[in-house]
């Protein structure tokens, strides 16, 4: 397996690719920075879409992610990304994660 794939900045592109799936229509992720907020305060999201969003980062990535990044109100691409690569175990993390 090509661990290189893991990587902070590849992991985070891939999350943006989900969000991407789950934005509202005529919102365009390239706007978003990685700080956005994704629920309601920033991109949209409403609550189902946020879990949604989880549960297909942790299918992705094969991950489970702890229940306290389903309730983060503040939850935003780059949270996202640093919770899965706490996840990933050790041998599967990029140089530097």
């Amino acid at each position: 397996m090509d661990v290189s794939r893991f990587s902070h900045a590849a992991i985070a592109e891939r999350v943006r690719h989900l969000v991407a799936r789950q934005m509202p229509a005529g919102c365009d992720i390239a706007s978003c920075h990685d700080d956005l907020s994704l629920g309601a305060s920033g991109v949209g999201l409403d609550s189902v879409a946020m879990v949604e969003l989880v549960l297909a980062c942790e299918r992705e990535f094969t991950v489970r992610l702890p229940s306290d990044v389903i309730e983060a109100t503040a939850l935003t691409i780059e949270s996202l990304t640093v919770a899965i690569e706490r996840a990933l175990p050790r041998a599967m993390r990029g140089p530097g994660v």
